[in-house]
């Protein structure tokens, strides 16, 4: 999935996502919020039981 493309980006921030992973490409790092307009949230468990098997698929590495 093309992140920019399917969740294309504000110009500021989106203060419905707050967001401290200064390493990922889409944090707003000086108000610590995301970038995109949506995020896509997935599981890495077969059944989520908590917050821990759970991450944020949106997630693309700073450069």
């Amino acid at each position: 999935m093309d992140i920019q493309e399917n969740y294309s980006c504000y110009d500021g921030y989106n203060g419905s996502i707050a967001c401290a992973v200064a390493e990922c490409k889409f944090n707003e790092k000086t108000n610590k919020y995301c970038t995109l307009r949506k995020i896509q949230v997935v599981k890495h468990e077969a059944l989520a039981k908590d917050s821990k098997c759970t991450d944020c698929g949106s997630f693309m590495k700073l450069q």
